[in-house]
């Protein structure tokens, strides 16, 4: 990309951000697991307070676009790793 003349490497800013995003993820999903772990071994959710909490997940995941807007934010990453190198 040129501008004001000067040319541009775009891929090294979003490969930097990518790398952070990737550790920040990583990070969170981390603690969630952490977290589920300890809720499930301390069973300190009752069985309706657990259906309660997978319907609320469930509607949340559909909001958002639910398995196939999944599927294709993950083959976009996979386009951007790819391109990136």
């Amino acid at each position: 990309m040129l501008l004001n003349n000067c040319e541009i490497n775009l891929t090294e800013p979003v490969a930097r951000f990518l790398k952070s995003y990737v550790v920040f993820i990583d990070d969170h999903t981390g603690k969630e697991d952490k977290f589920f772990e300890l809720v499930e071994s301390s069973k300190s959710l009752s069985l309706d307070e657990d259906k309660r909490l997978l319907e609320h997940y469930e509607v949340c995941k559909n909001q958002v676009g639910g398995e196939t807007r999944i599927q294709e934010m993950l083959k976009l990453i996979e386009y951007l790793e790819n391109k990136i190198g």
